[in-house]
Parts: structure tokens; sequence; C-alpha cells
């Protein structure tokens, strides 16, 4: 690693300055700005309609998706499933096929008798609700992975609105943010969902576990678009609380906003910046005048004393 890094002339960051903290860089350190984000694409029938239906027009949706790495235990999972039932909006849920495998695991969600589900198979799952509140499933060439669909009626004594949750395996994370139904965003706080929530201006609730992850959602908070939780949270009162927080205050929706159009706000597309630099250091012959010396340092440096 050590001979790599100085062979190195040049580094590109998928990164903006505007959701970064401001820190002095050297001339070879690029910030060309998120470059797997972009405008969003129509999506597969199942999602549309759960996103779009009359319901979803009016109360919106909150997408949650905590990654593919960390997973959460039932308890918490039921507990989750528990906080989202009693929110105002709908509920998109991506859980790993490791938490929920099968129909069991489903049950073991702890729904109650207010809870309809469903699962079938990969390449069979388009998911509608009637008038009558039936779920109608019908085939969908676009459906890849499999689908568990959970609906979900509140009590009468807490509202006589039917809300829902869909539970997937897989989303067009993307795309789904790029919905303007689509309210706010539960995640890990990962540098690629990060910013795929900021170029659409939709706030976040981050729950980071591991790695960048605490450090983005510490600036989610500090630039105002959105709240922090701990994985220990899950489902406890903390957690319906900061959902229903950045649900319903638009300061940070507005946050959200603004941080969008400061990161579009560029001359070329990130891809496209990325792609100049990458030719100006091909058409230079990698010729290293932008490097400083501290890129024959180790990434460790000790402190060497001379004895005596």
């Amino acid at each position: 690693m050590p001979q790599e890094r100085r062979r190195m002339v040049m580094t590109l960051l998928p990164t903006d300055w505007a959701a970064e903290w401001v820190r002095p860089t050297t001339p070879d350190f690029k910030m060309v700005g998120p470059v797997l984000t972009g405008p969003g694409k129509p999506l597969p029938a199942d999602l549309e309609a759960f996103i779009t239906d009359a319901k979803a027009g009016k109360q919106g949706v909150l997408l949650a998706s905590l990654g593919t790495i960390a997973e959460l235990d039932k308890e918490e999972l039921a507990s989750m499933a528990a906080a989202f039932a009693t929110l105002p909006c709908k509920v998109l849920w991506r859980l790993t096929p490791k938490e929920v495998p099968d129909e069991a695991a489903v049950a073991a969600l702890n729904l109650g008798p207010n809870t309809q589900a469903g699962r079938l198979p990969c390449q069979c799952l388009c998911l509608r609700s009637n008038a009558t509140g039936t779920v109608i499933l019908a085939p969908d060439r676009l459906a890849t992975c499999c689908t568990i669909f959970l609906r979900i009626k509140l009590a009468q004594s807490c509202s006589e609105r039917a809300l829902g949750v869909q539970v997937v395996t897989w989303v067009p994370q993307n795309d789904i943010l790029a919905h303007p139904n689509l309210r706010a965003f539960l995640s890990h706080v990962g540098i690629n969902s990060m910013y795929e929530a900021i170029y659409h201006g939709k706030p976040i609730v981050g729950m980071p576990f591991f790695g960048d992850q605490p450090s983005n959602a510490d600036r989610v908070v500090a630039k105002g678009l959105g709240l922090q939780l701990r994985p220990a949270q899950a489902g406890k009162p903390a957690f319906r609380e900061a959902l229903v927080e950045v649900l319903s205050n638009q300061k940070y929706a507005k946050a959200a906003k603004a941080m969008s159009v400061k990161i579009r706000a560029r001359k070329n597309t990130p891809v496209q910046e990325a792609a100049d630099w990458i030719e100006h250091v091909i058409a230079t012959g990698g010729e290293p005048y932008l490097r400083t010396p501290e890129n024959e340092m180790s990434l460790i440096v000790v402190e060497v004393k001379p004895a005596g």
C-alpha cells in the first residue's frame, strides 16, 4: 500500500463540500461530487402503485433502509414494525433476506390482528390495494427479488386512516428518493445513501452502525438535514419521536432542499468532472506536479526520538 500511495498523482472523491466539514486540502485532492446519484428513473409497477396511491399521495412515504451489512435481531425488528404502524404515513421498509427469509419471519414481527401479510416468490409481484382494502397480487416482470407486503390498519381508537408498510429485500433507492411522495429517509447513513438523499432534497433520520456512518450522521445533524439515533434505540420511544419530528417539522425538508441546490449547482455532472480529471492525468503522463511532500509519508507517522 505505501508504494501504491506514493504513485498516486490525484485523489478523486465522490463528495461535495456543501455536505462535508470544511478543511484545508492539497491540490491533488478533488471533490467531484456524488457520482452515483442522478435523476430518478421510473419505478417498478409494484413500488409505483404503493407510493402513488391516493392515501400515499396525501400522507407520503417513509423509506427505511439500514444497509446490507449490519442486521437487527427479531426483537428490534418487531419493535420497529410496531413503531412504523403508528406513523402518519406509509412505510417502504427494506430488510435483508436473512432478516425476513420466510413467512415465519414476517409473523415474528408480531404486528397483531390488524395486519394482513402475503409473500410470493420472485417474478410474481405487483401489489395493489383496492377500495375495500383487499390486497391484489399480479405478475410483474420487473420484480427481481422476493417482496413481502404488509397491510397495516391502525386501531380505530388511534386513527381511521388505513396505512401500509411494504417490506422488500431490494429497492431502487435513488429512484425512490427522487419520488415526490417520498417524505423522509431512515438510513444507516452510508456515504452513497446520504448523498442520494441530499441530491433529491429528502431529510434523513440516521442510525449509523460503524465505519464512516457516525461521521456522516454527525454532518446530517450539524447541517440541519435531520436527526441521529443509536442502533440501541431501534423501536424505542425515541425512535418514533425522531421519525415523527423529521416527518412533521418542515425545517428539515427545507434544509435538505437547500442542500440539494448546492450540490447540483455545478457546470458539469460529477461523472463528467471525474472523467475530465482522469483525462487530464492521462494527458500529462501522470506528472505529479500537484503532489505535496506528505504523499511520501506513511499514513501512520511515528515520532522517533534519538536515544541519549
